[in-house]
């Protein structure tokens, strides 16, 4: 075996470059701690052998492209860690705690984006003994945070990883609100920007610190104008005087697009793509959460298929292989009746990669 995988390196990589010691060191059954030959003089070899457990995505940023023989390619570092500011995890492990930054990055890299996330910063000021940091789960939900924290996203170190394994709330996309006077007959519509792919919308306090506001309490409403505030509690919109007996309150939202893309699709019937096509892992059981990851994703998800397009099972196509350019060339024909629905972009906006 050694023998036929050394030929077939010869044949293929740099021998200088490779060594067989990494590919005999692969686990098949699952994503394997990355091995270190001496050829890689302390850096760490990138595994990617050929099974459907990997993501030709997740490699792409270190110009490793998968093949029947592929041993390893060498990088000084091959994760970094984004910080954003202002989110938390829904819920983390308290067990183990690190008292730096530093050791909680190692940790996590050791477990690989298989088995983290990232990092959470309750103060978002560096981990203490007093305070340490904690080891985010992949697939836990992230929430806004009143006190200050930040979580510190790893991801591959030269390209964005297409695996997606938690969501970070978009912020670029665009809501159209309607909400009603009780002492008016009719629906306003107000359309709000910069908010998030799940964002929710109410009418709960008043405020005179807004234009609106203002010119209320001008009038005698000492409390101002009702505010729309958004889920997090931030004022999106102006409503009413503020009055104990005329007041607003929503009665609908509709989400327009996200990341220069509309909440517009076009299906198309016995329509599907490959497997190696599509974002791997991800998958939905309702067109309408489906449709809200593939807008939050921006340009880096084409759009849905439907397998048998009997609205019970969905996956996100990547935006990467699939483009609006290419994608009548590399959609297949079905016979199980599967479609595809192919995400409108917004010709009045630019279209932007989303949070993955």
């Amino acid at each position: 075996m050694d023998a036929a995988i050394d030929a077939c390196i010869q044949a293929r990589y740099d021998p200088s470059s490779v060594s067989s010691a990494c590919v005999s060191s692969y686990n098949p059954n699952g994503k394997p701690t990355p091995p270190q030959p001496a050829v890689c003089q302390g850096g760490n070899s990138v595994p990617h052998p050929n099974t459907d457990q990997f993501a030709a995505t997740e490699y792409a940023g270190l110009a490793a492209s998968p093949s029947l023989c592929y041993a390893t390619c060498c990088t000084q570092s091959m994760y970094t860690f984004t910080t954003h500011s202002g989110w938390a995890p829904a819920s983390y492990d308290s067990s183990t705690s690190y008292s730096s930054i530093s050791d909680a990055q190692s940790a996590c890299e050791s477990l690989t984006p298989s088995g983290c996330y990232g990092i959470f910063d309750i103060s978002c000021d560096g981990a203490t003994a007093a305070q340490p940091a904690y080891l985010i789960t992949p697939g836990t939900p992230l929430q806004a945070s009143s006190s200050g924290s930040c979580v510190l996203v790893m991801r591959l170190a030269t390209q964005r990883n297409t695996t997606v394994t938690t969501t970070l709330p978009a912020v670029n996309c665009t809501w159209d609100v309607a909400f009603n006077r009780t002492d008016v007959i009719g629906v306003k519509t107000e359309r709000i920007t910069q908010a998030a792919v799940d964002e929710a919308f109410k009418f709960i306090t008043c405020s005179n610190e807004t234009a609106q506001g203002q010119s209320c309490a001008s009038q005698g409403y000492a409390n101002g104008a009702w505010v729309m505030s958004n889920r997090a509690g931030g004022i999106v919109a102006d409503g009413s005087c503020c009055s104990s007996t005329k007041f607003n309150r929503v009665v609908g939202q509709t989400l327009y697009g996200c990341n220069g893309y509309l909440n517009t699709w076009n299906k198309s019937q016995n329509r599907y793509f490959s497997v190696d096509k599509t974002i791997r892992g991800l998958r939905y059981s309702t067109v309408v959460e489906a449709k809200r990851h593939c807008l939050s994703l921006g340009s880096l998800c084409w759009g849905l298929m439907d397998d048998g397009c009997d609205g019970s099972g969905f996956a996100l196509v990547d935006g990467i292989g699939v483009t609006t350019a290419n994608w009548d060339s590399e959609v297949l024909v079905s016979s199980q009746g599967t479609c595809i629905y192919e995400k409108k972009p917004d010709a009045t906006a630019v279209q932007t990669t989303g949070s993955n």
